[in-house]
């Protein structure tokens, strides 16, 4: 279960970044049945990042894809998470259904 208590700890730590008067949600895993509301983030945990040397591991992080949905062109909050959580960069971006995506790489 510690990838689920990781998860909640960042979660709460994007809450901290983006203030207490946030209009985003910010979903932890993306709903199947449910209609997201926007403006959004969707986390989504892609793998260990492990490195190894003298026969041990010696650092080992989460990965995680943040997915921040926006209608407004002009949205920086990607630009602030990325600011703001070490080990943090934005990948790609791309526009789907008039909604601006911005898919950044965590490693917490």
């Amino acid at each position: 279960m510690e990838t689920s208590t990781t998860l909640v700890s960042l979660i709460d730590r994007i809450y901290d970044i983006l203030g207490a008067e946030t209009k985003y949600t910010v979903y932890g895993k993306a709903p199947t049945n449910t209609t997201l509301q926007y403006p959004c983030i969707v986390i989504r945990y892609d793998n260990n990042h492990t490195r190894r040397a003298d026969n041990g591991v010696y650092m080992k992080r989460k990965k995680y894809t943040l997915t921040v949905i926006t209608k407004d062109i002009f949205d920086t909050t990607h630009d602030l998470l990325e600011e703001n959580l070490p080990y943090c960069r934005v990948e790609n971006t791309f526009i789907s259904d008039d909604l601006y995506h911005y898919k950044l790489v965590l490693y917490y």
